[in-house]
């Protein structure tokens, strides 16, 4: 994978591998940044500020996405901890 990214994102919890492959590309890039509009824009086949705010307010609202973003946070603190 990517140089630089911990480990912890490297291999996505368990809960993460049931998004999709932009859902997963939108929690990782979130839980990096704390920015929903930039991880659309990264993500998702976008280039307008407005359409990627609301897939991120979209993807912030879903509780499984909600739940990666919390459980990859988890596995990153952990991983830092260690």
């Amino acid at each position: 994978m990517s140089e630089g990214v911990p480990q912890s994102l490297q291999s996505p919890p368990k809960k993460l591998r049931k998004l999709t492959k932009k859902e997963r590309g939108f929690v990782k890039d979130f839980v990096l940044t704390e920015n929903g509009t930039q991880s659309a824009l990264k993500n998702y086949d976008t280039t307008d500020y407005k359409t990627a705010s609301v897939i991120a307010s979209e993807n912030l609202d879903k509780p499984r996405i909600q739940v990666a973003i919390e459980e990859t946070r988890k596995s990153l603190k952990d991983a830092l901890v260690e």
